[in-house]
């Protein structure tokens, strides 16, 4: 398996190859200018309230993440026993991923 990215804080202990991604994808042009780290977070691992409350938010969520080569994957999660999306970066600096 490969060692879990770091270089981003990750205080909530979150998915570490999520938070790089989301982490990343702040970095890019303007893209801190429009969104906070929860928010973009939420709104691209398709978060249900973000999903009922906020569809255009996470519409708007996806096509950054498509613009900026971050694949939202939806992956069966054995420990909590559902599909979830993970984010996957594309990028020449991307990390390695176990999935």
């Amino acid at each position: 398996m490969p060692t879990p990215p770091s270089t981003y804080p990750n205080p909530r202990n979150d998915d570490p190859w999520d938070n790089d991604a989301v982490h990343w994808l702040l970095e890019q042009p303007g893209v801190a200018a429009a969104w906070k780290r929860g928010p973009l977070f939420e709104c691209l691992r398709r978060q249900p309230g973000r999903v009922r409350n906020e569809p255009h938010r996470v519409e708007q969520a996806a096509r950054l993440a498509a613009k900026y080569g971050v694949e939202q994957r939806d992956v069966y999660d054995p420990t909590i026993g559902k599909q979830i999306v993970r984010l996957i970066r594309h990028d020449a600096r991307a990390p390695r991923y176990p999935w």
